[in-house]
């Protein structure tokens, strides 16, 4: 039976370096970014980093909860192209899931 410690992925994974600042965990491809998220070139940025975590709005005057990115992963699963999604498969050897649509276990 496998215990949270077995299954928690180590920190190495959420590295800051490894992050490709495509904004999507910031709200960049869903239509509804956080207000402090800015494009930087082919890039994200938050102009808040460091203080980002907890409540704000999108552009559009939605309430969110900022959180960690090891949170978000670990609650919603993140999205496909995340380079901790694609470090967290690989080191669990899953296979990555269909092009479209939520895979449930």
């Amino acid at each position: 039976m496998s215990t949270p410690a077995d299954i928690r992925p180590e920190d190495e994974i959420y590295r800051e370096d490894r992050c490709k600042r495509c904004g999507v965990c910031c709200g960049a491809a869903d239509g509804h970014p956080c207000e402090h998220l800015r494009r930087d070139g082919d890039r994200y940025r938050c102009e808040i980093y460091g203080r980002h975590l907890g409540y704000h709005r999108t552009v559009d005057g939605l309430f969110f909860r900022c959180v960690s990115i090891r949170e978000l992963i670990e609650t919603s699963g993140g999205h496909e192209t995340c380079a901790y999604v694609q470090a967290l498969r690989a080191k669990r050897q899953e296979p990555s899931p269909p092009a479209f649509g939520h895979t449930y276990r």
